[in-house]
């Protein structure tokens, strides 16, 4: 996307700081995967063709749901960038079920500089579901493995 479509200046300082910082770029190797005895997870969406891909790499704990370390890759706008970063820092010690409710809200709250100012531009709504549609698509590989019924609900 060109900066037309999404000015930087649009972007919180706190976007912007995940985007130019981001800690949970990369993806695991199986070697790594196979020490920590984790299942992989990877949730992706969009195409390459289109300017937009994402994919997110889980490692889930297989005996309760919890996704214990996350990272992305990305192909695209920086937003995109910034929405991958927030989503993993998000689900991080969240079991896959909790992690199945984050909403672009939540995600967009996570950067608001003000409270009622939102991180990203308008024109970014299309990132956050992008994002969330491969959340979705992660869950999915997880939906055999128990977690508890018990817990604190991510709030919406």
């Amino acid at each position: 996307m060109s900066s037309e479509t999404h000015p930087w200046h649009l972007f919180s300082k706190k976007l912007k700081n995940k985007i130019e910082k981001p800690s949970h770029v990369g993806f695991f190797l199986a070697k790594e995967v196979e020490e920590k005895n984790l299942r992989l997870v990877t949730g992706k969406e969009g195409s390459y063709s289109e300017g937009q891909f994402l994919c997110l790499y889980w490692l889930v704990d297989e005996s309760n749901g919890v996704i214990t370390e996350a990272k992305f890759q990305v192909y695209g706008s920086a937003a995109l960038i910034g929405a991958a970063e927030i989503i993993s820092s998000l689900v991080i010690q969240k079991n896959y079920d909790q992690a199945s409710r984050i909403s672009a809200e939540l995600v967009d709250k996570e950067v608001r500089d003000k409270k009622a100012q939102s991180g990203f531009p308008e024109a970014c709504d299309y990132l956050l579901n992008l994002v969330l549609t491969a959340v979705d698509n992660g869950v999915e590989q997880c939906l055999d493995i128990p977690f508890a019924r018990e817990y604190v609900a991510t709030p919406l």
